[in-house]
């Protein structure tokens, strides 16, 4: 039976590059049992492949090299045990992770899906609207995006802090009020919407009802021409905005760089001139 293998042999053997062998053995890792002291060469004892084995699944179990040497030094069935479990329950957690950041990603290409074909809908219509759930942070005056900008940072952190179910993507409310006074970049209010499973964790919850919905195509300092013509398809259907607006980004710096391909949904609740029921927000105007 063969007694030394040299560097390359072991490598092949294990499918790893002689360079990870060579570091292995720099780091004292995994030193070989014999180097020639002429030329360097080193080699290993078949006593030692069941050992490199060993280092080479516990690093495809996620330990890091450090604890893989400390676990070689100190490894009994009690503390492999108790090491397992531990390796378990962060697995467990990664798992969780990557399910919410596969929620997220479906979420957001779900609304990207109709951006990416030509569509027939007018530029602003009428519709029933399903309620959005948002986690929401105050947008501080003076308004200006900085502060916009600072209230979405807020929001994000915490949406990760707490681990919930957040698009990725990003709104603004302003109130009909600003609005009203030629002021439609100031908005008042940051939010993400989530999934309707988080409702309980929601800050604020749109309801059903009747909505005008534009969609503005462009630069966010243009988006007062888009309110212009949502006012005056109001006016022209005899139709009474009840609440502030929520503006979605459906595209944005997230998924373009162009600033001119730049896609906003605009979204107020609204009466009709023979409606009677309320839709639970209340404009500020």
């Amino acid at each position: 039976m063969k007694e030394l293998f040299s560097i390359g042999e072991v490598a092949a053997f294990a499918h790893i590059s002689k360079q990870t062998l060579i570091y292995y053995d720099q780091i004292g890792l995994f030193p070989p049992a014999f180097t020639d002291p002429k030329n360097g060469y080193r080699y290993y004892s078949s006593a030692q492949l069941d050992l490199l084995d060993t280092i080479l699944l516990l690093k495809r179990c996620g330990l890091s090299l450090n604890a893989i040497r400390q676990q070689l030094q100190t490894r009994t069935l009690k503390s492999s045990d108790a090491l397992f479990a531990r390796q378990q329950a962060d697995i467990e957690a990664q798992i969780r992770q990557l399910q919410l950041l596969h929620a997220r990603i479906c979420a957001k290409r779900k609304t990207l899906a109709p951006l990416l074909k030509e569509s027939d809908a007018p530029p602003i219509r009428q519709t029933v609207t399903q309620g959005h759930v948002l986690l929401c942070e105050p947008v501080d005056p003076p308004y200006q995006l900085s502060d916009i900008s600072i209230a979405t940072k807020r929001c994000f952190s915490r949406a990760f802090h707490q681990q919930l179910p957040i698009h990725f993507q990003i709104g603004v409310s302003v109130p009909l009020a600003h609005l009203r006074n030629d002021r439609c970049m100031e908005a008042t209010l940051a939010f993400l919407p989530m999934d309707a499973s988080a409702a309980a964790h929601a800050d604020l919850v749109l309801p059903e009802g009747t909505c005008v919905i534009g969609t503005h195509h462009g630069r966010y300092d243009q988006i007062h021409h888009t309110y212009a013509q949502i006012f005056a398809f109001c006016k022209q259907q005899h139709l009474t905005i009840v609440s502030d607006s929520y503006e979605f980004c459906l595209h944005d710096h997230l998924t373009g760089a162009d600033e001119q391909e730049y896609i906003t949904q605009i979204l107020f609740y609204v009466h009709t001139a023979d409606a009677t029921d309320g839709c639970g927000i209340d404009a500020g105007a």
